[in-house]
């Protein structure tokens, strides 16, 4: 890795007040009031790490065992800030907008917008910090996959290594692929399912025949995005020439939100989907049938523990390594962090060391799991910690392995990850600070109409003309011509 002098993005950040928010966030461990602190010896410093995942009865308990090895290991300590998955977006913003002294920050493309916030300068870029602190994480990593997290040669994020090539399909529960009699080798396409959908509603109304991820529409649809996620301006998928369109204007996403609203007015689809944050306790509680979003070797495991029962997996879709899903999940230094290199220590230790990994990822051995192999374990049923957020801490090919998964699940994916078809848009660094006036609009505009489109909630007739229309007015056309321009220069000159 190249060294690199030191350097922040300019761009000024919008300070908002965060005053009696705070105080919900973090569930993990004490409040270190005044972030990480300056003038302290290493035993003294607290490093506060923002992470998403649900509250969990002992993650104080999980704190203080990991603070236990974290301080004889590296000299400090470190506080969780959880922050509920459904909330952890919009408490971000505040936090991050207001210049709130932290260190980490987990974040991606469709989390904490990592790529507005790096461009602006609330993460610290990391060359010289991974050279030095956290070699061994860089080199775990293919060198390709880091460029999806560079700015101008900089790298912004240090990525939660794992599945990095894009794969879409079903996730169905064995109990009703039986009743149903589901040929799941049959399932090629997201319309294969509809038939079965149609069966399980009449039989059980007031279950979710289907619940789709459609934070991953765009790359399921076929089109790349460029930059922060649902920002407009995208490439199809196979169009060498890289032409950035409109994807809110494609007949891809038309046909689409076509299927989904066929699929509301059939009652297949919860009808508050648009707004409800309560899918994983309806998918706990046995009352979604089908799930759609993204599939991985292995998963099956993964997901049977967030839907409570045994599921399985039918990938209908080739992999792809994709920038928002190299980007996808990763840890950020925070800019206003006192100690970023031991920010940077915690990250490597972390990534490096299966110890501290499974610790963050499963709890305390005989306690929230217990051991069935040299590498395998079996959770405890409501232990008091389950995050199930393996992706979200750091390399989960360091992750013991669960129930059925198979021995050679970390040699699977990484085999998926190196046989896909690479993304030509992968080392492509968007600079919005150019229309960034216009993104900030259109964000709102996206935020605004987007989701009820999309999950099929609203009458596509009367609203995909007056959502074109407003992001026309707010400057899409300047957003679309400024990406064509960058990604047309950095073409020529990679050429």
């Amino acid at each position: 890795m190249k060294k690199r002098t030191k350097r922040l993005v300019a761009g000024a950040l919008t300070a908002v007040s965060i005053m009696g928010l705070l105080g919900g966030c973090g569930t993990g461990g004490n409040s270190s009031e005044g972030g990480s602190g300056s003038g302290s010896s290493d035993e003294d410093i607290v490093l506060k790490w923002y992470i998403r995942f649900d509250d969990q009865e002992d993650t104080q308990k999980v704190e203080d065992a990991l603070n236990e090895i974290v301080k004889e290991k590296i000299g400090c300590t470190v506080d969780l800030m959880n922050i509920p998955r459904a909330t952890y977006n919009d408490k971000m913003s505040v936090i991050i907008g207001g210049r709130e002294e932290c260190d980490i920050i987990f974040t991606g493309s469709g989390y904490a917008d990592f790529w507005g916030n790096a461009t602006k300068g609330a993460f610290l870029p990391l060359n010289d910090l991974l050279e030095e602190y956290g070699k061994e994480t860089y080199d775990a990593i293919p060198e390709d996959i880091w460029k999806g997290v560079m700015i101008d040669g900089e790298i912004y994020g240090v990525i939660n290594y794992q599945i990095e090539a894009k794969t879409n399909g079903f996730t169905i529960p064995e109990a009703i692929i039986e009743e149903f009699n589901i040929d799941v080798d049959s399932l090629t396409s997201l319309e294969d399912i509809e038939p079965y959908l149609a069966e399980i509603h009449e039989k059980y109304p007031d279950m979710v025949a289907i619940t789709v991820n459609h934070m991953d529409t765009m790359p399921m649809i076929g089109y790349d995005e460029i930059g922060t996620m649902n920002s407009p301006g995208a490439v199809m998928i196979g169009d060498d020439s890289l032409t950035v369109v409109n994807q809110y204007e494609t007949q891809e996403w038309r046909d689409y939100v076509d299927l989904m609203r066929k699929w509301y007015e059939a009652g297949y689809i919860q009808t508050d989907i648009a707004t409800a944050t309560n899918a994983s306790e309806l998918q706990m509680a046995g009352k979604i049938a089908v799930g759609f979003g993204n599939v991985k070797p292995g998963g099956e495991e993964q997901e049977s523990i967030a839907w409570g029962r045994p599921v399985v997996q039918k990938q209908i879709t080739e992999g792809r390594v994709l920038p928002s899903m190299v980007s996808a999940t990763m840890n950020c230094i925070s800019s206003t962090s006192q100690h970023p290199e031991k920010a940077m220590e915690l990250l490597n230790l972390v990534n490096t060391d299966p110890e501290v990994y499974n610790l963050l990822c499963y709890g305390i051995e005989g306690e929230h799991y217990n051991k069935t192999g040299d590498n395998r374990i079996e959770l405890v049923e409501n232990s008091g910690y389950q995050p199930n957020v393996d992706w979200a801490f750091g390399n989960q090919f360091n992750a013991y392995l669960k129930g059925d998964q198979p021995d050679d699940v970390w040699e699977q994916t990484i085999a998926l990850n190196e046989s896909s078809e690479v993304s030509p848009l992968l080392g492509f660094a968007f600079d919005q600070e150019p229309v960034q006036n216009q993104i900030a609009q259109c964000q709102s505009i996206v935020d605004q109409y987007q989701k009820s489109i999309v999950t099929g909630s609203v009458d596509p007739d009367q609203y995909i003309p007056e959502f074109l229309d407003k992001l026309e007015q707010a400057g899409a056309d300047d957003i679309i011509a400024e990406k064509q321009k960058q990604l047309d220069e950095w073409k020529a000159s990679n050429e």
